[in-house]
């Protein structure tokens, strides 16, 4: 019985070894394991303090481009202003050229009253064509709008006879359109 008791001895001893051996194997796998996730986490913190570094930076540029593009806007509608304000001041030139170009030479403006940017019109013309052509050439220019025959009436000027008139229309100084430039403005004044 000894012999079998030591090698049972020597069975539990072995037996004994494997379990000690295969739990270090299990402890250096869970040691590997957790220096490798330690190192993991470490590089995918790095990455995320890089990301949050680059969107910071990106942040401030984008932060940079929108007010640069509010002050492109503030600048634009400055402009805008000042273009509208120099049409302005040259519109009423630039409205009685289109009116002397309007009128046909068989017609006569005899009065023309302005307010609020409704202008009267009143004159003289040999007929009713006349009239309706001083209207529609009137009608092409970019400072007046809406016009319209107020009335025409009969009128006998010694052997004459004349239509005479009264057209409304609308009269925008600035023009409709771009208006005309600078260079063909001065272009026009030289």
């Amino acid at each position: 019985m000894p012999r079998e008791e030591a090698r049972r001895a020597a069975t539990r001893q072995r037996d004994q070894g494997f379990v000690v051996l295969a739990l270090v194997g299990l402890l250096a796998v869970i040691l590997l394991a957790e220096i490798w996730t330690r190192t993991q986490a470490a590089d995918v913190q790095a990455e995320v303090r890089q990301n949050r570094a680059e969107l910071t930076e990106l942040d401030k540029r984008y932060q940079e481009s929108l007010r640069t593009e509010a002050r492109l806007r503030e600048l634009s509608a400055k402009r805008d202003t000042i273009d509208l304000l120099e049409r302005q001041r040259r519109g009423p030139v630039y409205v009685l050229e289109d009116l002397g170009a309007a009128t046909p030479d068989a017609l006569w403006l005899t009065e023309m009253s302005e307010s609020g940017g409704s202008v009267v019109l009143k004159g003289q013309g040999l007929d009713n064509q006349t009239i309706a052509l001083f209207m529609r050439q009137l009608e092409t220019s970019p400072y007046f709008s809406r016009v319209d025959l107020v009335e025409t009436k009969h009128l006998e000027k010694g052997q004459a006879e004349l239509k005479e008139f009264t057209i409304r229309a609308q009269v925008a100084y600035a023009g409709v359109g771009p208006g005309p430039t600078a260079e063909s403005a001065e272009g026009a004044s030289s």
